[in-house]
């Protein structure tokens, strides 16, 4: 069976009276609209869609073609660099929390602007309207996009630099990074800067980074005991692995950082499973990582 029919669970549920092909035909003009540059939607919009799709099973019940509709729509976003269905509401709060920040970090900047680094920036959809609401609000904090490779964004704002030349160039006092690739950890160098005070990483922390991003014992203690190919998770070795790591602490406390998930930013992310695969169940969330310093760990 081919992966696409893995929507089968919401085929059963309560019918809508709802005409589908108004539901899709509202898909398809959803579909143009995300590929200009300049649309962003609300999040009562995206939340709208998905749930016209997902809480009723007629959409897919009807008509199989509707599900290979939703996998060209999956290899549509990839394609176009989208993981995130990025709204208007989330947009704002972000921006109050970077002005909060640069706000507290104002007194130690000398007069400088507060700077933050998107790294990873893919096609510069976020940096764009970032950018956008921060000139509006704010023109002592500086949005800066950068990515290792992506050279097609629409909006010629992502400049083309490893993660660690755009630290070294820029100096930033945050980092925002969306989606940093599975298995890729991109942290240690976000901590080791001397100027970040904090980094935010966007995104389902499933499908981000390894256990070390996210200052898991467990998870590294088995992440090594697959690549020695014992998977016995109750096995002696991995239990004694575990309390060993515990000990030893994790990269992320032994670094001076602490991690808190914003849920203010939370409640307004879509990432795009939830239009396309919602049975994955890939939540996705903005987490915070601040610097801990000297006279906080003494309280």
């Amino acid at each position: 069976m081919e992966k696409i029919f893995e929507f089968e669970p919401y085929l059963g549920k309560k019918e809508s009276p709802e005409s589908l092909d108004q539901i899709e035909k509202d898909l398809l003009q959803f579909r143009e609209e995300i590929k200009d540059p300049n649309t962003l939607f609300s999040y009562e919009e995206v939340e709208s869609l998905r749930s016209r799709l997902f809480d009723n099973g007629n959409f897919f019940k009807s008509n199989k073609e509707r599900l290979f509709l939703m996998s060209d729509f999956l290899e549509e976003l990839e394609s176009l660099v989208i993981h995130e269905i990025i709204n208007r509401e989330y947009i704002e709060e972000l921006t109050g929390y970077i002005e909060h920040r640069s706000m507290k970090r104002s007194s130690k900047r000398g007069g400088l602007p507060f700077i933050v680094l998107e790294i990873g920036a893919g096609n510069g959809r976020l940096a764009h309207f970032m950018q956008k609401q921060l000139t509006q609000n704010n023109e002592s904090v500086r949005y800066l996009a950068t990515d290792k490779s992506f050279s097609a964004s629409p909006y010629g704002n992502v400049e083309i630099l490893e993660a660690s030349q755009a630290l070294e160039k820029y100096h930033p006092d945050l980092v925002i990074c969306s989606w940093m690739p599975l298995y890729t950890d991109l942290s240690p160098l976000f901590r080791k800067t001397e100027s970040v005070q904090e980094y935010l990483l966007i995104g389902p922390e499933e499908l981000m980074g390894t256990a070390d991003t996210w200052g898991k014992s467990a998870d590294k203690a088995y992440e090594e005991m697959l690549l020695e190919k014992g998977k016995d998770s109750k096995s002696s070795k991995f239990v004694e692995r575990i309390e060993e790591l515990k000990r030893e602490g994790t990269k992320l406390e032994n670094d001076g950082f602490e991690l808190e998930f914003l849920e203010s930013l939370g409640v307004y992310q879509v990432n795009r499973t939830d239009l396309t695969m919602p049975s994955q169940d890939y939540v996705s969330r903005t987490a915070s990582f601040k610097r801990i310093h000297s006279q906080e760990k003494s309280l």
